[in-house]
């Protein structure tokens, strides 16, 4: 990420023998300390014909170097004390929602949302880019956003509608439909290096800007087609590298990170029928931070009638929260409680 780039090379070279530090300096190109904790131990190894342990050795000695973030007590993170360490939740504007993921999206770490096409992954995203911009006392985070498309052209006509509704609920907070469009920003991006760049220039403007939300939508459009089966390695690295700007922009600027990601057909042999599971393998996996998935609803998901609009958001993995589901709707209004209709 930028701020491993920005390490001081000697602190971290000074710590290694000279013969392990030869080997590190005349093999690996680009020479930093982003690429060495991203490249994998087994490609590390191949590089430098060092050793497992001598490999893991160097990773650990860049690792120390690098370090940001001080240390801090049970107690710190339970009072409060530490204010880095405080997660906020950021409101979906959708109850049923908000009660599955204990108050909404997490203001800090890597919010994945996959599903299949039609599943209300957009909607869901347009909706949290207004929320964002409500007070903490209302759900919000009080900040702007940003959005990243990578597939298809930014959905104008729908986030209109949604910000007239939006609006209509809540003018108390703005003095205009125009104040509320103005806190939403959009980048597009058609490949890896374009989506680097963009998170490089928000490092550059995230100290003058409030921004509180990054939604990426999506980041399989680019890996699925830029990337082939043969490049497993070039794919995984450069994850990785994403994955850790990401991480870093989150944290740094305690915003919520929102990645929508596609799904793959995969053959259970224990099931009728196909499993749908979320793209871009283990490697993408292991940096998300919470995984929801949405899809349309079927009758016996939830015992209820399914309906025009109605889909099924399901917790497959959270830190705080046990495995879960909950019903919503997708209407003109945006995303509610199937309750709310």
């Amino acid at each position: 990420s930028v701020g491993m780039e920005k390490a001081p090379r000697d602190d971290w070279l000074r710590r290694l023998e000279a013969r392990v530090m030869q080997k590190v300096c005349t093999s690996i190109r680009p020479l930093t300390a982003e690429s060495i904790l991203t490249l994998p131990i087994s490609e590390l190894k191949r590089l430098t014909s060092l050793t497992v342990d001598e490999v893991a050795a160097v990773k650990r000695s860049v690792a120390l170097s690098v370090q940001r973030v001080p240390p801090s007590t049970v107690l710190d993170i339970w009072t409060g004390r530490n204010e880095d360490l405080v997660t906020r939740r950021l409101s979906t504007g959708c109850s049923s929602i908000d009660q599955a993921l204990d108050g909404g999206i997490l203001s800090q770490g890597v919010t994945e949302i996959a599903g299949e096409s039609g599943g209300g992954k957009t909607q869901l995203c347009l909706q949290l880019c207004l929320t964002l911009q409500l007070p903490e006392s209302e759900g919000g985070l009080g900040g702007a956003a940003m959005y990243i498309c990578t597939e298809d052209v930014f959905p104008h006509k729908r986030l209109d509608q949604l910000v007239s509704k939006f609006f209509a609920k809540h003018r108390q907070w703005f003095a205009s439909e125009s104040a509320v469009t103005d806190k939403i920003y959009i980048e597009h991006a058609a490949s890896s290096a374009d989506l680097g760049a963009v998170l490089d220039k928000l490092f550059a403007v995230l100290p003058d800007q409030q921004f509180r939300l990054l939604v990426i939508d999506s980041v399989a459009a680019i890996y699925r087609s830029e990337f082939s089966r043969e490049q497993g390695i070039a794919k995984a690295q450069s994850l990785l590298q994403i994955g850790g700007k990401l991480h870093q922009l989150s944290h740094m600027y305690k915003m919520a990170v929102i990645c929508v990601n596609q799904v793959t057909s995969v053959v259970d042999a224990g099931k009728s029928g196909d499993s749908l599971v979320p793209s871009l393998g283990l490697t993408w996996s292991n940096i998300v931070t919470v995984r929801l998935m949405v899809s349309k609803n079927q009758t016996d998901q939830l015992g209820a009638m399914d309906g025009p609009g109605r889909r099924v958001l399901r917790v497959v993995f959270a830190p705080h929260l046990p495995e879960n589901q909950c019903e919503f709707v997708v209407c003109e209004d945006g995303i509610c409680s199937p309750r709310a209709q």
